[in-house]
Formats: C-alpha cells, sequence, structure tokens
C-alpha cells in the first residue's frame, strides 16, 4: 500500500464526497496522508470492500495532528468542540468520536490519551474550548501530538518515546519555548512542527534543534 502527501493533484473522476473530504483536512491546516489503494481507487469503492481491509493507523509525519487522528479514511476522531465540524464529513466515515481533555481510550486496538492544549497569554486556543493533543501507544512507544499549544504545564507533564511540537510562535509556543518543553519531558526523539509556511520561519526548526539538549534527538522533517 503506497501513501501520498495531501488531496491528488487533480480530481477528475472522485467523487464529489472524497472532494469534501479533502476540503475538510486543509481546511484545518493539517498535513494528512492517502492511499489509492487497489481494488478501490476512491471512497465509494473502499466503502463497498470496507469488510476486507482492517483498521490501519496512519503514524506517518504528521498524520496525526492537533485535533483529529485519520485512520485509514474510515474513523475520524475529534475533540467534543469540534464535533459539528467533523459531521461534514460524517457520509465517508464509519464513525466519528469525540473527546475532551485528559481522558484515555482504546478503540479497535488505538490507544490514546488526550492533553490540554491550549494558550496562555494569547487568545487564539483558550482552556475553556476544551481541545487536546495526543499521547498515542504504538508497539510499546508513547508518540506525543501537541497541537497548538504553549508549555503548559500538562505539556509539561506529558511521559513520551517521541513528540511533535509546534515551533510556529504565533499561535502556539515559539521554537525555543517549545526547545525548553522538550528538555523537560526529554523524548527520545523531538520533531518541530507547524512552521515555516503560515506561521513561524523557515529556520525555526534549526533554532529549535539548537536549543534542544542531549541527549534528545531533533528529527527535522520539513523542507524548504
Amino acid at each position: 500500500m503506497e501513501l501520498y502527501d495531501g488531496r491528488p493533484d487533480s480530481t477528475d473522476g472522485r467523487l464529489p464526497r472524497e472532494i469534501r473530504t479533502y476540503d475538510f483536512l486543509d481546511s484545518l491546516g493539517i498535513e494528512y496522508k492517502r492511499t489509492d489503494h487497489e481494488p478501490a481507487n476512491n471512497m465509494e469503492a473502499c466503502s463497498r470492500n470496507r469488510k476486507k481491509f482492517t483498521t490501519v493507523l496512519m503514524i506517518i509525519d504528521s498524520t496525526v495532528c492537533r485535533h483529529l487522528l485519520i485512520i485509514a479514511a474510515i474513523v475520524i476522531r475529534v475533540c467534543a468542540k469540534a464535533e459539528r465540524k467533523a459531521q461534514e464529513v460524517a457520509d465517508v466515515v464509519s464513525r466519528i468520536e469525540t473527546v475532551k481533555p485528559t481522558v484515555y481510550r482504546e478503540i479497535d486496538g488505538l490507544e490514546f490519551e488526550t492533553v490540554p492544549a491550549y494558550n496562555t497569554l494569547k487568545p487564539f486556543h483558550p482552556k475553556s474550548a476544551e481541545w487536546v493533543g495526543y499521547v498515542i501507544r504504538i508497539d510499546g512507544k508513547r508518540i506525543y501530538i501537541a497541537g497548538d499549544t504553549d508549555a503548559i504545564k500538562e505539556a509539561k507533564a506529558v511521559k513520551c518515546d517521541i513528540a511533535f511540537v509546534p515551533i510556529g510562535g504565533t499561535y502556539t509556543m515559539d521554537a525555543k519555548k517549545a526547545a525548553e518543553l522538550v528538555n523537560t519531558i526529554r523524548p527520545y526523539i523531538a520533531v518541530p512542527v507547524h512552521y515555516g509556511s503560515i506561521v513561524g520561519k523557515s529556520s525555526g526548526g534549526e533554532v529549535f534543534a539548537e536549543s534542544v539538549k542531549s541527549p534528545v534527538k531533533v528529527v527535522i522533517k520539513i523542507q524548504f
């Protein structure tokens, strides 16, 4: 099964509801991957053949994002505040799960915890909105996807092996604050995200890497 970045270059021959799914994901400003697997190369065919496929967690780069876990384009998990928006693609997924901060779930073999994600001195992501990041458990590893957040106390209490942290600085913490967070939680690997495009300088990854202390390994996945 080959994975492709984002929406297809051409939507010719694609179903309208498939295109709406791409529109929805793009509106969230997230990174995601898709698969045009055989014999199903669109969502209608995938729906007809759904019983032939197992649920696959697509943890590749930033497939898992601040408010959304995409499970093989079949299951969507969203925070409670985003449920209404998620209903826009309800006709192309088998189920929608709502979550709140600081909960543990095991759904179809997928284990994850939610971590609060909010700003402390900015108005963009108030704590009252109950937005979340995730800690996902895979093969004995804990993967933290921080979401749009500052270096809040809940983030500093996370225990993980791999951490995806935003460094853009406008809607989240900046590179140096993110490095301080990583130096506190000390994962094996830290990946900077959410910078260099809409917000944050393209050099943010290098600033982050220079500020992270050994033995944490920084892996920069965004290329310019």
